[in-house]
């Protein structure tokens, strides 16, 4: 027992060394102007043992940075964490006077942050902080965007809220984290292919009824002019007649195939796009092509 004893009382004064000369690499880091090492430096510090001294410097190098809500964030809990034992720096007044009044200035709003159930010991984080700044519900200062706010506890799932800043305007938002979650929404049915090729192969068909009609007189027409001959008649119809059979075996065989295809795909072999095109022979009839592509 001894001999543990011994390495215990070895090893807390081994890590009080580490937290100070960690402190101390931040506070010579700061000096140099390397702000986001010296706030790395400070937050390896305060993993060894939270302080206010730690905060304290945490906010002092991000309101060298001019990044005033995290610096509010921080100076906060260095106001928080001060203790005879640990007292706060005397240049912390002068701090939260500038962050106060920087703040007031700056394109932000002040949120007001609410985790239920009460009495919950819960920690939150905002999108826009670095993903270790975590610390307990409270106001603080976001500017002008969409920001998403986590929230979690100990036995319960954690919580995010999307709030968008457009304005100076103060905002309050509450997370429950014992709020059940709402069930999604069943996926849409996803609309049956083929019926915009099923309607206009429909139509194309009813069409071709017409065109079948008007072929019909003209043909009559073409026997009329026969019997007795008659030439002038003969040549006004013999176009006519022409138009009227291309465009009858072109909108029969579009609305066929555009049936065929459309009720396939209706059913469910869906995933095939499908082209469909007809053209009139010269020499009579008239040529469909589909193309298929899986």
């Amino acid at each position: 027992m001894a001999i543990v004893t011994a390495g215990l009382l070895v090893a807390v004064p081994a890590r009080a060394d580490e937290r100070d000369d960690l402190q101390a690499k931040g506070e010579q880091l700061a000096k140099d102007g390397r702000y986001g090492d010296a706030i790395d430096a400070f937050k390896a510090a305060d993993r060894i043992q939270p302080r206010a001294i730690h905060a304290c410097l945490i906010a002092l190098a991000y309101t060298r940075r001019e990044n005033w809500p995290q610096a509010e964030v921080f100076l906060s809990i260095c106001n928080e964490r001060a203790s005879a034992g640990d007292p706060l720096p005397d240049w912390v007044p002068i701090a939260n006077e500038q962050i106060k009044q920087r703040l007031a200035a700056a394109n932000v709003a002040a949120v007001t942050i609410e985790v239920l159930p009460v009495g919950v010991a819960s920690k939150v984080t905002v999108s826009s902080f670095a993903p270790d700044e975590v610390f307990e519900p409270r106001t603080i200062h976001l500017p002008i965007g969409t920001h998403v706010v986590f929230a979690r506890a100990d036995g319960y799932p954690e919580r995010q809220y999307t709030i968008e800043i457009k304005g100076k305007a103060d905002q309050k938002i509450v997370i429950d984290l014992a709020a059940k979650t709402e069930l999604a929404p069943p996926p849409a049915e996803p609309k049956r292919r083929g019926v915009p090729l099923l309607i206009g192969g429909a139509a194309a068909v009813m069409l071709g009824v017409g065109t079948h009609v008007w072929l019909g007189y003209e043909r009559s027409k073409l026997v009329e002019a026969q019997s007795p001959p008659n030439r002038a008649l003969y040549d006004d119809h013999s176009a006519k007649f022409d138009v009227a059979l291309y465009s009858t075996i072109a909108l029969y065989s579009l609305g066929a195939v555009g049936v065929v295809v459309g009720y396939l795909q209706f059913r469910g072999s869906g995933k095939e796009t499908t082209a469909v095109s007809a053209m009139p022979l010269p020499e009579g009839g008239g040529l469909v092509t589909l193309g298929w592509q899986q």
